[in-house]
């Protein structure tokens, strides 16, 4: 009875590290796949923004170019969806405070150093702008920014369902 017991357990510790190995390499694949996507987009309309966690092996990209918003979901390295919609108000870099944006995002969200990532990058007049926020997701997508273009982006996050994520 004990030698069956101590298989059972065994085995369940095999099947379970088998599990982890996958979902780790589900994850690192997606990291790999969307930091390609994330390079492409940019290259394509000079601006990629992006929400990904370390937990989830899956995350969301999208650009803006001059008449609408592309959206990719990427799930275990691959593209899942494209959603294309066209707007009629696009995202405007006039006067962004980089540093500003920042301030505020930390003030109301606290810093993760393992989990949620929201980042863009952003060419403005020859100028690229690359940041990455470890910030939750869901704490990012409750607030109202004095920053336009903080707005916009978490405003464009919800109403495109780009993070259907709520955790506690």
């Amino acid at each position: 009875m004990k030698k069956h017991g101590i298989e059972i357990i065994l085995l369940s510790i095999f099947l379970f590290s088998i599990s982890c190995s996958t979902m780790r390499y589900n994850i690192n694949q997606n990291n790999e796949f969307t930091e390609k996507q994330i390079i492409n987009l940019f290259k394509k309309n000079g601006n990629v923004f992006y929400l990904s966690s370390t937990y989830t092996s899956f995350s969301t990209i999208w650009t803006y170019n001059f008449k609408e918003i592309e959206i990719y979901k990427l799930v275990k390295g691959k593209r899942n969806k494209k959603e294309t919609i066209s707007k009629k108000e696009l995202i405007q870099y006039a006067n962004i405070a980089f540093k500003d944006i920042e301030k505020e995002l930390y003030q109301k969200c606290d810093l993760e150093l393992d989990g949620d990532m929201f980042g863009f990058r952003v060419n403005i007049n020859g100028k690229i702008y690359n940041k990455d926020f470890p910030i939750d997701i869901n704490c990012l997508k409750k607030g109202t920014y004095k920053s336009d273009f903080l707005n916009k982006i978490v405003n464009d996050i919800k109403i495109y369902n780009m993070w259907e994520i709520e955790y506690q």
